[in-house]
């Protein structure tokens, strides 16, 4: 019977990581979770087909895996304990609530990649996740062709109806036309990026193996949604993450110590933000909405962080106390997170939670550059692109990449 288990286990896992960019699921919608009776996605309670299938592995896991329980059972307390203090003092009690369980989840999830003895990183999620990508790449690309969303059995996948001329939506302007911008079954280009330039670096070892051909053509097409999000940070991230790979290849110990420099300067930069975004508020808005909006969340996650600098205003409550700390316009689609994943730690946890985020991501630098160079350089462009936006922090598809990362940092570590 264990040997049948393990086989469900193995299917049921590949399922899963092909079907991560799926946003299929029930949103409940209480009191809470709208803010001057606008609904907030990011609020919204939500069981997502991803979450079911997660539990049903991680009942699986356990029955199957002997070790590695008691890491599971301390890092519940701590959550637990951290959570508890966390979301009493939050301004809303049952969004925190809620981001905890998530929190939780998505620690589960690293401990089962990284415990799973049988669990081999090629079979079990380079190759579904190459072949997700693909599904999401191609989708992505009919729509911008198209100009607006496809329907049908992809709304199920969870895409989003919208059409050139859906108030909000991303455009971009090219030979003086205005084009979509690709959003596949994402909420936003930018995330259906981060999410692509991940996937790539994650699965480019099965580049090199059998079917090659085969995968290179799902790389050329994964690429070209890549470029048709008109994403300029992920861009510019998985350009930096190529070329230091291209020039540490063969040095483990100096990529080891990049990586780990690249996450402190980022994080350094990342808490004088407020400081220097509250200087160049008059500059950004000659840039346009997009950068003066970035520019007053992050000076109001300064005033968040100033009001409670240990243990923050709450998870999940940045969006909440927006009205009352933005220093720009509350009302417009603005209403979201600060897009900086340091940032949206310190205002929401305070500078204990920021630290638990920088320590997580040094260990798992640490352990991966030098014997998972894929791995490290993946968290690396999850950190770049997290520098300028709040995704891997609060989107379900990027959150279960970015854990499936950190828990394959962690293996056999």
């Amino acid at each position: 019977m264990t040997n049948l288990f393990k086989e469900v286990f193995k299917r049921l896992f590949q399922v899963f990581i092909f079907l991560l960019p799926v946003q299929l699921g029930y949103h409940f919608w209480p009191e809470w979770a709208f803010v001057f009776g606008i609904r907030v996605d990011y609020l919204s309670p939500t069981l997502y087909l991803t979450d079911v299938l997660f539990l049903i592995l991680f009942l699986l896991f356990l029955i199957t895996q002997k070790a590695g329980k008691k890491a599971i059972i301390w890092g519940f307390v701590a959550i637990s304990v951290f959570g508890a203090i966390n979301s009493f003092s939050a301004l809303s009690f049952q969004p925190a609530v809620y981001k905890w369980i998530k929190i939780f989840e998505l620690f589960c999830l690293a401990a089962l990649v990284a415990r799973s003895k049988q669990l081999r990183a090629g079979e079990w999620i380079a190759k579904p996740l190459l072949f997700s990508l693909g599904m999401v790449a191609l989708i992505g690309i009919a729509q911008v062709v198209k100009g607006g969303s496809l329907g049908g059995i992809v709304y199920f996948l969870g895409e989003r109806a919208f059409s050139l001329s859906t108030p909000g939506i991303a455009l971009t302007s090219l030979g003086g036309r205005e084009l979509l911008r690709a959003y596949s079954i994402f909420s936003h280009p930018n995330s259906l990026a981060g999410f692509l330039g991940a996937g790539i670096i994650l699965s480019s070892p099965l580049l090199f193996r059998a079917k090659r051909t085969l995968n290179l053509v799902l790389l050329a097409i994964i690429l070209f949604a890549f470029v048709l999000t008109f994403s300029l940070a992920p861009a510019i991230s998985l350009l930096v993450v190529l070329t230091i790979l291209l020039f540490f290849r063969k040095n483990s110990a100096k990529l080891s110590k990049l990586a780990k420099g690249l996450l402190f300067l980022l994080a350094t930069i990342s808490i004088a933000l407020p400081l220097i975004a509250s200087r160049g508020r008059d500059i950004a808005k000659q840039w346009g909405e997009s950068y003066s909006g970035r520019v007053d969340l992050a000076v109001s996650s300064g005033r968040m962080f100033s009001e409670k600098p240990l243990f923050g205003i709450g998870l999940n409550n940045f969006t909440i106390s927006l009205p009352a700390k933005i220093v720009g316009q509350p009302f417009s689609w603005w209403l979201q997170p600060v897009h900086n994943i340091f940032l949206l730690s310190l205002s929401e946890t305070g500078l204990t939670g920021f630290l638990v985020l920088v320590f997580l991501f040094y260990l798992a630098l640490k352990n991966s550059s030098p014997r998972n160079k894929t791995v490290a350089a993946a968290l690396l462009f999850i950190l770049l692109t997290g520098f300028f936006d709040h995704y891997w922090l609060t989107l379900q598809q990027n959150q279960l990449l970015l854990a499936i990362a950190l828990g394959l940092s962690f293996k056999n570590a």
